[in-house]
Parts: C-alpha cells; sequence; structure tokens
C-alpha cells in the first residue's frame, strides 16, 4: 500500500521561500567577503602609495643635499686648487 503525499501550494511557496532565504544568505555573506576584500586591497594600495611617495620625498632630497655638498666641494676646489679636479 503506498500513500500518496499531496503538496500544497502554500508548501512549495514555504519551500520556495526557505530556498530563497539560504541563497540570500549566502549571497550576503558572499557580498560581505567581497567588501572586506576590497577593503583589503585598497587598505594596501595606500600602504603602497605612501612607500612611494616616501621614497620619491627621499630621492628628492638626498639629490639635494649631493648638489649642495658637490657645489660645496666645487667651490673649496676652485679656492684651494684653482680648478675642480675630476675623478
Amino acid at each position: 500500500m503506498k500513500t500518496k503525499i499531496t503538496i500544497t501550494t502554500d508548501d512549495r511557496v514555504r519551500l520556495l521561500d526557505k530556498k530563497f532565504d539560504k541563497f540570500d544568505k549566502k549571497f550576503e555573506d558572499l557580498e560581505e567577503k567581497m567588501l572586506n576584500w576590497k577593503s583589503d586591497i585598497v587598505d594596501a594600495v595606500e600602504v603602497l602609495t605612501k612607500e612611494i611617495r616616501d621614497q620619491r620625498d627621499f630621492r628628492d632630497i638626498t639629490t639635494n643635499q649631493i648638489t649642495e655638498v658637490t657645489e660645496r666641494v666645487d667651490n673649496i676646489e676652485k679656492k684651494v686648487f684653482g680648478k675642480v679636479c675630476v675623478a
């Protein structure tokens, strides 16, 4: 003897609602992970940008210091030797 199970429209709607709820939850979790991932990337880029900016500033400062020292050495060589010595 087989018993027949009847599924009503309300049962189908409830089943679909549960499936959609699970899908919504998974989608929200995925969306949150993507936002966190995006935030991590933005943070990493900010750190990298700051490092590049700091290195450029250091290079500019160092270049200016080298130029100033070179000019001072040239002036001293002119006074001591009468000419700039080239290495």
